[in-house]
């Protein structure tokens, strides 16, 4: 919007028009500023904190499936022997998920896990939802036990 503002703003001759656009790119500007400030990283750790109440009270295969990251046996027809992750929470999901492409980045606890299933021929989506499920062990464990992340 921004960019159609500043478009719009080049093309008028109008000096009331283009007052009224510039008030509108201050509004655009300002709100953009906010937006950026609630994507910082805090807002996973925000997410994670405010979405599953239940942290720190279920294993690992339970709270898999309350975030909606557990394999789903869809079996059918035309489907067999192929599992899906679906349902549940959807605000932790794309939060757990993007913090998970920074983890088997960085993380090296993480990145190994990855780089050992990727390595045994394992889709990388595939890998990549192993390793978010042991992201959220990890997150899990740090709540439960109320100590920080240590590395090993």
């Amino acid at each position: 919007m921004i960019v159609a503002e500043n478009q719009r703003r080049t093309h008028t001759r109008a000096r009331r028009v283009r007052r009224t656009v510039d008030a509108t790119l201050v509004v655009l500007k300002a709100r953009l500023a906010v937006l950026d400030d609630d994507i910082d990283g805090p807002i996973t750790a925000r997410t994670l904190m405010a979405e599953p109440p239940e942290r720190g009270h279920l294993d690992r295969c339970r709270l898999a499936a309350l975030v909606g990251v557990a394999p789903v046996n869809r079996a059918s027809r035309r489907w067999r022997g192929r599992r899906t992750i679906a349902g549940s929470r959807t605000t932790v999901r794309p939060c757990l998920y993007m913090a998970t492409l920074v983890a088997v980045r960085f993380n090296p606890v993480l990145k190994t896990r990855h780089q050992r299933l990727t390595a045994r021929s394992c889709p990388k989506k595939l890998a990549l939802i192993a390793c978010l499920r042991r992201l959220l062990t990890i997150l899990d464990a740090i709540v439960r036990t109320q100590t920080p992340w240590q590395d090993a």
